[in-house]
């Protein structure tokens, strides 16, 4: 048979197969898609529990009786989660091996999406500081590590210090979320403080410096921290066939011990590790009466004094082998009997002295009842002596008002004192060799006055004193132990089998307000110490080298409950303690322990978390160790060391420029696991200058951190692009620049691109432009060319984009979407260009940006160049030019103007070179001489070389008033003579290079309104 399990921890197989006689190698060979049998494998086998390598997988035979098991190998490289092997075990591994092990495709192999940054909180050491650019929702990062810790025992409280961003940010409450769920569904589970930048955050325990130890935690093995099982004390007992109390003192009567060979035999002395010092649990049981009161269990009795009860004080009580952590609820002590006057005691006397003690081999049972109680009296010992028997009778008639005693060996029992009450004493079963065959009954006679003694009595509770009532104790006689804490003893003498004891606190200290047990013989007892083991985990340093601490705290945590069943599976509470040792990190000091118990009565999974507070801060080591020994099988008290952290005291007080927020999140089971760890909030960034979100203020912003003085930055031009185009079409830059090699040129661009722009240097100004439909700035006719102007042309083809998928972030769900950006008819296109769009969040600007590039991968296929002087620099990138050239017949002719003069209306032009006014429908551009270019204008033909325009057809600023005409340093402005179908080409500058020889290289890509036909248009 070959099973499959999930991983070597225990459990049940995911598969099982049946398989005849054939080889390891052939049976995965027929089974698992994707194995070869080379290389490393992502599997472990095990034939009848011995493991096979890989290398003996074809030559080992298995046949149907062979016990097979496979396992995965945890942390194989190539398979990405091997845990995901619980939905389809070691196919899917092998089909995750090979798949990661497939060669490249063309493309090659691309980093991997880092999801850390993407959507949880991280602490982001030695990485930008977050700069939000307009709104984002941002996944907070740490300032100083998470802390969680128990609460409550049930509930999992995690204190987060959190930095949003840089700068002042408006963060509405509403949009803060644990994963995906609002804060404000979790109530009062969910604290948030938002700090603006300076605030003093030093009251704020959330900002508190904790460093979390490494060493100590949940482990590869999948645990949830360190197992304390392996360190606890091993129990010691002893069996005896009572035991007698006395004060402080305790012996142990007949005792016996276990030899190696499993047989009994007597012994004169308590265990070897039960010497002075020593801790023991001892529970004695005494007789009690239980009545009821409400909820409640009233349990009345003289032994109830020797708990020395206060309200509050925490008892263990035992009944019926289970054991109940519970506190003193109220308390009312006793008081003594008032004698009264005449009355005699009521009475049974024995007819024949008392002939028998020993009863240990024919144990007897008798009944006393006596005003409506009757105590059940157990002769089962040896008692040897008449003496000893009447202190065995008498421990069982404790508080009833009767006493056994004897005269010439016959037993009497009767009413111990007055005031008698009257009346008769029943009875049943007395033994013969007690009381002889026919013991008789006599009446009392009732008291005249007097007061009947009152016994001592408490009530109590669970989870504090005024807890649930504990109750459910059947009305009557009880036997029961009680006893401060845990129950625990030190031994401070031994001699034999009598020891003599000191009660404990909870604490774990001396209970000097013990009055000591009160007189009596048990049978039903309990005596059990521990053999002390040496087994720690640790120690550990509780923070790095160099580093102090004034306080440090560590976490417990039971898994699986804290819970002990009954034999019938009935729920009874567990206890567990554990010790803590701590001490200054190479002082060789004593070891300062401290002691924890923990009572439980849960099967769910409960924790605990302690702090230990240094009167001087240090350099401390801990260490840890289990010290109740595992209940076994009845029990669920597997117990982990699941956290060690320290308070450092190197802590900020305020965090200038940064907008923080401390969350206090308290988890159970309204939230998953690592949810606490998915903090986000929108976070909208306030600019100094400008408006949230807008465009134009991301970019001053940019270019203020930078450091550039005002009249560095072109704020005119990227307000007047703000007013007129951003702003009123509902364009906005939200981006959260926070990876690593993003520069701040890249920060400007990408804005301006949100704009459907693009961002320049003027004249040493940081500027921006925008492109799209807009007139000529000016021309480069061949007077000002310095190399012939070139042209590219790229011709259609199979590798030409014909659809472009836009991928962006929404701003309402804040998930990466995908917009499909096609031409009319195309719905299959045959190559698709990805393109990441940064910085807009909206549907309808993505597509209008993508539609933009796909216009332009259809349509943008001629690329022009040419050289000028220095005066190609009058231009900047992204001006749309006319480019002119004089190739014989292209109906074009640049030349000087060699005079102008108005002639009223009109502006009589004078060139040197010859007009061809046999073109049909003749029209003229002048260039001016700052480089811009007019209108085409209609010319009126005086002659070859001269024309007349009307001077209204020029633009104010160019006013033949305007014109230089008479200085030989300034070139005269510059006519351009061409028919009316082509008036040069329609080009947008790309690129402007200056040279070492004071020319400048320009290259430009052809213009044509259509490529910005989509600009307005909305998202199918």
């Amino acid at each position: 048979m070959i099973r499959v399990f999930p991983s070597r921890l225990p459990g049940e197989a995911l598969e099982t197969h049946q398989h005849g006689r054939m080889t390891v190698d052939g049976w995965l060979r027929a089974n698992v898609c994707g194995y070869t049998g080379e290389g490393q494998q992502p599997i472990e086998l095990e034939l009848d529990g011995v493991p096979v390598a890989p290398a003996a997988w074809g030559t080992t035979w298995i046949d149907e009786g062979n016990d097979v098991r496979i396992y995965p190998v945890p942390h194989f490289e190539g398979v990405a989660a091997v845990i995901y092997w619980v939905a389809v075990a070691v196919f899917a591994a092998y089909a995750i091996y090979m798949a990661s092990n497939l060669p490249g495709s063309r493309n090659g192999q691309g980093d991997s999406l880092s999801l850390d940054t993407a959507r949880a909180n991280t602490a982001r050491l030695g990485s930008p500081v977050r700069e939000v650019l307009g709104r984002c929702r941002v996944w907070a990062d740490y300032l100083v590590q998470p802390v969680s810790r128990f609460v409550g025992e049930k509930s999992y409280r995690t204190h987060m210090f959190v930095c949003v961003g840089k700068g002042r940010h408006i963060i509405p409450v509403g949009s803060a979320r644990l994963g995906n769920t609002p804060i404000s569904s979790f109530g009062g589970d969910v604290q948030m403080t938002i700090y603006p930048p300076g605030t003093d955050v030093s009251g704020d325990v959330r900002s508190e410096n904790w460093v979390n130890s490494t060493e100590v935690g949940a482990t590869a093995s999948g645990t949830a921290g360190l197992d304390l099982s392996d360190t606890a004390d091993v129990s010691t007992g002893i069996n005896a066939d009572s035991v007698t109390v006395s004060g402080n003192i305790i012996a142990l009567n007949n005792a016996t011990v276990t030899d190696a060979n499993g047989n009994e035999r007597p012994t004169s002395s308590v265990p070897s590790s039960w010497v002075v010092g020593a801790v023991l649990t001892l529970k004695v049981a005494a007789s009690f009466t239980a009545t009821t009161s409400g909820l409640y269990s009233i349990i009345a009795g003289s032994a109830v004094a020797e708990l020395a009860p206060y309200v509050g004080m925490p008892v263990l009580l035992t009944y019926n082998g289970a054991d109940y952590a519970l506190f003193v609820a109220s308390y009312v002590p006793g008081s003594p009997a008032v004698p009264g006057v005449g009355g005699s005691p009521a009475r049974v006397t024995g007819s024949a002295a008392a002939s028998n003690f020993d009863f240990s081999g024919s144990p007897v049972t008798f009944g006393i009842s006596w005003r409506g109680t009757t105590y059940s009296v157990a002769l089962v010992a040896n008692y040897i002596t008449l003496g000893v028997l009447l202190t065995a009778i008498n421990d069982q008639l404790v508080d009833s008002g009767l006493v056994a005693t004897q005269s010439g060996g016959v037993v009497t029992i009767a009413e111990a004192a007055s005031p008698f009450a009257g009346g008769s004493i029943t009875y049943s079963g007395l033994p013969a060799s007690v009381f002889g065959s026919s013991p008789t009954s006599t009446a009392g006679v009732a008291t005249t006055g007097g007061t009947p003694a009152t016994q001592p009595r408490v009530t109590l509770a669970y989870d504090g004193p005024t807890g649930t009532a504990f109750g459910g104790l059947p009305p009557g006689v009880v036997s029961l132990a009680m006893s401060r804490g845990q129950s625990d003893y030190r031994i401070a003498a031994v001699a034999g089998l009598t020891l003599a004891v000191e009660r404990l606190t909870e604490a774990g200290v001396v209970d000097t307000s013990w009055p000591g047990w009160t007189n009596r013989t048990a049978t039903d007892y309990s005596a059990t110490g521990f053999q002390e083991g040496e087994e720690w985990l640790g120690p550990f340093l509780v923070c790095p080298n160099g580093e102090t601490t004034d306080a440090f705290e560590y976490d417990f945590n039971f898994p699986g409950g804290l819970i002990w069943y009954t034999s019938k599976g009935n729920k009874r509470t567990f206890t567990v303690s554990i010790r803590v040792g701590y001490r200054v990190y190479g002082s060789g000091a004593p070891w300062t322990v401290r002691t924890h118990t923990y009572t439980g009565y849960s099967e769910d999974a409960i924790g605990f978390t302690e702090r230990i507070a240094l009167g001087t801060p240090g350099q401390v080591e801990v260490r840890v160790r289990r010290v109740t020994e595992r209940g076994g099988n009845s029990a669920r008290d597997a117990c982990y060391w699941q956290g060690l952290r320290a308070r450092l005291s190197q802590r900020p007080t305020r965090y200038d420029d940064l907008t923080t927020i401390g969350l206090t999140v308290t988890t159970g089971t309204k939230l998953a696991a690592q949810t606490d760890r998915r903090f986000n909030v929108e976070a909208t960034r306030l600019y100094d200058l400008g408006t949230a979100r807008s465009i134009s203020g991301a970019m001053i912003h940019v270019m203020q951190s930078l450091g550039l003085p005002v009249d560095q930055i072109d704020t005119d031009t990227l307000q007047h692009l703000e007013d007129t185009y951003w702003t009123p079409r509902g364009e906005f830059f939200d981006f959260s620049a926070e990876k690593t090699g993003a520069s701040a040129l890249d920060m400007l661009q990408m804005a301006a691109q949100a704009g459907m722009g693009y961002f320049l240097l003027i004249d040493s100004m940081c500027s921006a432009g925008r492109e799209g439909v807009k007139a000529w700035r000016g021309g480069i006719s061949p007077q000002r060319q310095l190399e012939p102007l070139t042209t590219a042309f790229i011709a259609p083809g199979p590798d030409d984009y014909d659809g472009v998928d836009v991928t962006y972030i929404d701003e309402v769900t804040w998930a990466t979407e995908t917009v499909e950006c096609r031409l009319p008819g195309i719905t299959e296109p045959w190559k698709v260009e990805t393109y990441e769009l940064q910085g807009v969040g909206t549907r309808d600007r993505a597509y209008r940006i993508g539609m933009r590039r796909l216009m332009k991968h259809q349509g943008q296929r001629l690329t022009y160049k040419t050289k000028t002087e220095m005066m190609g620099l009058v231009y900047q990138y992204g001006d749309r030019v006319k480019l002119f050239d004089d190739i014989p017949g292209s109906s074009t002719t640049s030349t000087m103007i060699e005079s102008a003069r108005l002639d009223g209306t009109r502006l009589l032009i004078e060139v040197g070179e010859y007009l061809d006014w046999s073109l049909p429908a003749p029209r003229c551009l002048v260039r001016f001489q700052d480089g811009t270019l007019s209108n085409v204008m209609v010319p009126t033909r005086v002659d070859d070389h001269r024309l007349t325009i009307a001077a209204s057809a020029l633009p104010g600023e160019h006013a033949f008033n305007t014109w230089i005409m008479d200085d030989p340093t300034i070139d005269p402005p510059e006519l351009i003579f061409c028919d009316s179908t082509r008036a040069g080409y329609d080009a947008v500058l790309a690129e402007l290079t200056p040279g070492e020889d004071g020319s400048v290289e320009l290259t430009a890509l052809q213009y044509d309104p259509a490529f910005y036909q989509y600009d307005d248009a909305t998202a199918p």
